[in-house]
């Protein structure tokens, strides 16, 4: 039963919608901040690695592979399987800050080989993390 004066719209808190609505509004508006930062890792780009070389998303654009990483790096990222000597450079997307990384080639391909696969072992400093997703850009020759 309704109150005398009182309309079905009027309450004292926002509905569960208005409050989704809102929540909604915040998330978006992070991500689209996210999207200015790394838009070069999203615009124009193709599928990057195999899902077992990274773990994370990745995209490519040209000699370029961009790394997603939505979780907190603890000290390291690790990119599996790739031409470590054709690595040119390693840099947080959205400051262009260039990154310390060093390339792990078993004794075997390190002999052998003249352009050998490894793992690349990408140090990211506690400055470079960002909170919703760290995207870094791996440049091959």
């Amino acid at each position: 039963m309704r109150r005398a004066g009182a309309t079905c719209c009027s309450t004292s808190r926002p509905t569960r919608a208005a409050r989704s609505r809102n929540g909604n509004a915040t998330v978006s508006a992070r991500s689209h901040r996210g999207t200015e930062r790394n838009g070069d890792a999203i615009r124009e780009t193709t599928a990057g690695l195999e899902p077992w070389q990274f773990d994370g998303a990745t995209t490519r654009r040209d000699s370029t592979i961009y790394l997603f990483a939505p979780y907190r790096p603890i000290d390291s990222l690790d990119l599996r399987n790739v031409p470590v000597r054709r690595v040119t450079s390693v840099r947080a997307v959205a400051s262009g800050t260039e990154l310390p990384w060093q390339a792990r080639v078993d004794a075997v391909n390190e002999i052998f080989s003249t352009d050998p696969p490894g793992d690349l072992v990408i140090t990211v400093p506690e400055s470079e993390i960002d909170p919703l997703c760290t995207v870094i850009a791996v440049d091959l020759t």
